[in-house]
């Protein structure tokens, strides 16, 4: 069942943003982050693992557990989210790199936590959307063209915000790229 939001109460709502960073990493392929006000220090993570068990296993199989994980981590923040607020989701793009099975590998990646994003999102009307790794950095960072460290540089010197990793600050961007939406 999808709920229907009135024009009027959008236009008072503020935004609940999720950015995801979908990786290369084996160990944390996917990483996300929830902002629930565009100024917010509060921040969850959630960072999928995989594991692989043979290396002749269909591909697609060993991402089901990241998919279950993913809806249960998203259902939980989307229960949090009011009436009158708006979900945007933001995921980036997929890349493709020299190794085939490695691009076939982020592609189906990809589709998982797209459907994911959908199936829970669409319940409340919520918004998904791909983003390109140029375009959110230059809109949220000012230059599209930042190197993974430097992007943590720049989180810390536009908000303070001090990460562990490059994918929490990826996760982190994508979500202040979901304010821009509104």
């Amino acid at each position: 069942m999808v709920l229907k939001r009135s024009s009027e109460m959008v236009l008072k709502c503020k935004i609940v943003s999720i950015g995801i960073d979908p990786g290369t990493s084996k160990e944390s392929p996917l990483t996300a982050t929830y902002l629930d006000a565009k100024d917010s220090k509060q921040i969850e993570f959630f960072q999928g693992h995989l594991k692989i068990k043979k290396e002749d296993e269909v591909p697609y199989i060993r991402l089901l557990p990241l998919y279950i994980n993913l809806r249960t981590w998203l259902a939980k923040v989307i229960y949090t989210i009011k009436e009158d607020e708006l979900l945007n989701i933001i995921i980036e793009q997929p890349i493709s790199v020299q190794n085939g099975k490695t691009t076939i590998l982020l592609a189906q990646m990809n589709l998982l936590i797209q459907m994911a994003c959908h199936k829970e999102a669409g319940a409340i009307g919520g918004k998904v959307r791909l983003v390109g790794v140029g375009t959110w950095k230059k809109a949220i960072l000012g230059k599209g063209n930042f190197k993974k460290d430097q992007v943590l540089k720049e989180v810390y010197k536009k908000w303070q915000m001090d990460f562990d990793s490059n994918d929490k600050a990826d996760a982190y961007c994508l979500a202040r790229y979901g304010f821009l939406e509104c």
